[in-house]
């Protein structure tokens, strides 16, 4: 695949250099950030990533145990729903604290 992008580089006179002009801006070039912002406009925010958690998987698998108690059996329907309200407060609670304080009070 290469050996023919470079096959019709070479036919159409195009470099690779030509195509590295081109090029979308990377994420982190200078040039880009270094521009002065318009008037009435800020920097942006890093945006704040929580931290990984298992309390989306447990949600998840409370749901499965209770659609799989109404396939299979009534007696799955209670341990899938505590397991999915305690994995639903689990979170919700981990929101609420977490340290960046933009979540919950």
């Amino acid at each position: 695949m290469l050996a023919r992008n470079k096959a019709a580089g070479a036919r159409t006179g195009e470099s690779n250099r030509d195509a590295d002009k081109n090029a979308p801006a990377s994420p982190v070039d200078t040039e880009v950030l270094d521009k002065e912002l318009r008037p009435g406009w800020s920097r942006a925010m890093p945006e704040h990533i929580p931290e990984p958690t298992y309390w989306p998987v447990t949600l998840a698998l409370g749901i499965a145990v209770f659609i799989w108690s109404l396939i299979a059996t009534p007696l799955l329907a209670l341990p899938g729903l505590i397991l999915f309200v305690v994995a639903l407060a689990g979170w919700i609670g981990e929101m609420r604290n977490d340290n960046d304080g933009r979540h919950g009070s």
